[in-house]
């Protein structure tokens, strides 16, 4: 079984995180996505990857859109500062 998960749209991520969280992530995004109708969550995971689901408002949400979502969030943020500081320090090298 698998922790951590990577979703990618058109080669750019869009969520990268455990699995068990990724389905709340994009419901609780400003698109709302709705998973009900979906038995399986990583149907639900392929069908906003790949464009296939509407928002809320019944926009598609392109995959620039999604992407920006993720690295404006928390998540991507907590994953990016022990990157940038192991880079960044000689000592951890």
């Amino acid at each position: 079984m698998f922790d951590t998960v990577m979703l990618l749209a058109k080669g750019r991520v869009i969520y990268h995180g455990s699995v068990e969280n990724a389905q709340n992530f994009f419901v609780s995004s400003p698109f709302a996505f709705n998973p009900e109708g979906y038995e399986n969550p990583s149907e639900y995971l392929l069908d906003v990857s790949s464009s296939m689901i509407k928002d809320m408002n019944g926009y598609i949400i392109t995959s620039v859109e999604l992407a920006g979502y993720f690295e404006k969030s928390d998540l991507y943020m907590q994953q990016r500062v022990p990157a940038i500081s192991t880079a960044t320090d000689p000592s951890l090298s």
